[in-house]
């Protein structure tokens, strides 16, 4: 649980520094939406170097069965960071 914490507390990280436009929220949801954890992972990872938010070692050490949960933890921390935009999973 804790694990879950650390990654959904990366994912308000990253939309507070990063200021994400609607558009690219509404990419990231698609990719979730449609099952492209990795694509979604991947695009997420370009989004904290930049703007320089450490990722957590749970992001790389994941198994199968908490993959969906660390991308949901994710996709949540993100959202609750952004005040304009309200869309659930």
């Amino acid at each position: 649980m804790e694990e879950i914490k650390k990654i959904s507390n990366m994912g308000y990280d990253i939309g507070k520094k990063a200021k994400l436009h609607e558009i690219e929220l509404l990419s990231l949801l698609e990719m979730i939406k449609y099952d492209q954890y990795h694509d979604f992972l991947k695009r997420i990872f370009e989004i904290a170097r930049k703007v320089k938010v450490s990722i957590p070692d749970e992001l790389y050490k994941y198994d199968h069965d908490t993959f969906e949960k660390y991308i949901h933890a994710l996709w949540d921390g993100l959202m609750s960071s952004c005040s304009t935009l309200k869309v659930e999973v």
